[in-house]
């Protein structure tokens, strides 16, 4: 096409997916987020801002970066210097936002997380308390929640789920672990429709729901309009314990070809690789593989004397590294 599309947005801040996270009243809380040129046109500098706000949306904490100039498809990894010491629990509103000029497409533009400030012992919850309604599956399901506590390792004490029945019926209420730093509070019923459970829409919206369908957990479809009512009670362990701090997501490596354009070989590097890349593959302008270059330390060469004349494109075999344009000619 020949329609250019400017637009730059929040890939993800603080976490994966936006979630909510929870962080120890007193103690400094870093902030992050990966940023992405969305457009099809090569981007100036633009400004990132940080804040965190109250639920009546006074600001108690505000940062900006500036990214570096991008290309269609490429993410940076922001990490503010500055950080904010929650003094109040409570919950707490996330906005990271990107402003570039010409921006043409606003919906990527913010990502809002749901902080939750607590003291240790906690109890971790992502709902207001009350439900706002309730929901029953149609055949045997659950519903539950995920969550990243504040100090790890820690000791869960108690669970709660909200559940509604008109009668009785046998419910299975667990924790999960997921091997990590997470663990799951989910319940679980083998009768259809029986029991309800509850569940809160009231913002912010931690997007850390989780439901239980045809044997298998998996992230809520609802996730993003709607908070599973369920909670978790912890302690810090005793002895040597790691206070969780949002981590930033490491961004893809980017490709470097040199000499660009070429006609007989050419180095292509990847300027911060992870150590975990092990092959670039090449792709003509309709999305075919014509080559693929097995990376020795992180480095590769191609030979463009069988290729024909044209671009062609590079991207890192299994991740989401930016594309590096390849010019052959001859």
């Amino acid at each position: 096409t020949s329609l250019e599309i400017h637009d730059a947005g929040v890939r993800n801040a603080m976490n994966d997916r936006n979630g909510g996270l929870f962080a120890v009243k007193d103690r400094p809380l870093s902030f992050w987020a990966v940023v992405k040129n969305y457009g099809n046109q090569s981007e100036a500098a633009y400004k990132t801002y940080f804040k965190v706000l109250r639920q009546n949306n006074s600001v108690v904490f505000s940062d900006s970066m500036t990214t570096m100039a991008s290309d269609p498809g490429e993410t940076e990894s922001l990490s503010l210097a500055s950080t904010w010491r929650p003094n109040t629990n409570g919950t707490y509103i996330i906005k990271v936002m990107t402003k570039m000029a010409g921006d043409m497409l606003a919906a990527n533009d913010t990502a809002t997380i749901e902080l939750r400030v607590v003291t240790i012992p906690a109890i971790l919850t992502y709902d207001s308390g009350t439900p706002v309604n309730s929901t029953g599956w149609l055949g045997p399901g659950g519903m539950g929640s995920r969550f990243v506590p504040p100090v790890y390792p820690c000791s869960i004490s108690a669970i709660r789920q909200h559940m509604t029945s008109a009668g009785s019926v046998d419910v299975l209420l667990a924790v999960y672990d997921d091997d990590g730093l997470a663990f799951f509070v989910g319940a679980a019923s083998e009768t259809s429709q029986d029991p309800s459970f509850g569940w809160d829409s009231i913002p912010p919206i931690s997007f850390q729901g989780w439901e239980e369908n045809t044997g298998a957990w998996s992230p809520s479809r609802d996730g993003a309009v709607r908070d599973v009512c369920a909670n978790a009670t912890i302690s810090g362990s005793v002895g040597v314990f790691e206070w969780i701090s949002p981590t930033p997501a490491h961004v893809p490596a980017r490709i470097d070809v040199n000499p660009n354009p070429f006609g007989g070989a050419t180095s292509i590097r990847l300027l911060n690789p992870t150590g975990r890349e092990t092959a670039i593959e090449l792709y003509d302008a309709t999305g075919s593989v014509v080559r693929t270059l097995t990376l020795s330390r992180s480095q590769a060469t191609l030979d463009g004397r069988l290729l024909a004349d044209g671009i062609y494109f590079a991207r890192v075999v299994g991740t989401e590294s930016p594309v590096a344009k390849v010019i052959v000619t001859h």
